[in-house]
C-alpha cells in the first residue's frame, strides 16, 4: 500500500481502536494459477501486552474455494476498511485546495494456520459471539443441537499469525491543523454517519498528538 510519511502510522494503541471497531476485513488469497481471490469476513483481532496486532482469527465455509488456497499462500494479506469521507474544498480556511477522501485503513500480513478440529472452530465462534451479544440475554449456540452440528461441519477456522501490519490515516494531516479542524468540524455537522466518525477520528488524531 502506497503511504505518504504524513499518513502513516504506527501507533499500536491507534490501530487496535480502528480494528476493534471495524473487524470486518477482506481476506485476500492468490490461486496456483494466479486469480486473486476476496473474501468478507468477521475477524477477531488478538492483540499482545502492548496492544500489538498479533493473530487474526476468523472462519470461511468449508464451500469457499480459497479454503483450497489458505494452505499455499505464503503471506496472507487482510484489508480492514475504518471510517471515509468526501472532504471538499469548502471546509478549508487556508490557501490552494482541492477535493480529497478521508480515510482509515489497515493492511494485515501474515502467514496462516487452518484449523479442522471442531472444539477449536467452536470456540473461536463462541468467543465472537461473545463480542456482539452482551449480557445474560445474549444468544449462545447450542452445541447438543444436531442442526448445530451440521453447520459447525460446513466451515473452517484458521489462524493468521500477524507479522507486519501497514496502516494509513489520511486525514488531512498534510494541511495546517486550522484546515484540519475545520475539515473534522464540517464532517461532524454532516448527516452521515461515516462522515460523523471520521471528523471525530481526526479530532481525536489531533488532540492526542498536543
Amino acid at each position: 500500500m502506497y503511504i505518504p510519511r504524513s499518513f502513516d502510522c504506527d501507533d499500536s494503541v491507534v490501530i487496535r481502536n480502528l480494528l476493534e471497531k471495524h473487524s470486518f476485513g477482506v481476506l485476500v488469497t492468490t490461486t496456483a494459477s494466479g486469480q486473486a481471490l476476496a473474501s468478507h469476513l468477521p475477524f477477531l483481532p488478538c492483540f499482545d501486552a502492548t496492544g500489538k496486532l498479533v493473530c487474526l482469527r476468523g472462519h470461511l465455509a468449508r464451500a469457499n474455494p480459497q479454503v483450497d488456497d489458505l494452505a499455499t499462500q505464503a503471506e496472507i494479506l487482510t484489508i480492514f476498511q475504518g471510517p471515509h469521507a468526501y472532504v471538499s474544498p469548502r471546509h478549508y480556511d487556508t490557501g490552494f485546495a482541492v477535493p480529497t477522501w478521508n480515510y482509515a485503513v489497515i493492511h494485515a500480513y501474515g502467514c496462516v494456520q487452518i484449523h479442522d478440529d471442531d472444539d477449536v472452530t467452536r470456540g473461536l465462534l463462541d468467543d465472537l459471539v461473545d463480542v456482539y451479544e452482551s449480557g445474560p440475554t445474549g444468544w449462545r449456540a447450542d452445541w447438543h443441537d444436531e442442526r448445530s452440528q451440521g453447520l459447525l461441519k460446513a466451515i473452517v477456522s484458521f489462524d493468521i499469525q500477524v507479522l507486519r501490519v501497514e496502516a494509513k490515516f489520511k486525514l488531512n494531516q498534510n494541511r495546517p491543523e486550522a484546515d484540519q479542524r475545520s475539515a473534522a468540524a464540517a464532517l461532524l455537522d454532516s448527516d452521515r454517519g461515516s462522515d460523523q466518525e471520521t471528523g471525530q477520528l481526526m479530532l481525536d488524531l489531533l488532540d492526542s498528538s498536543v
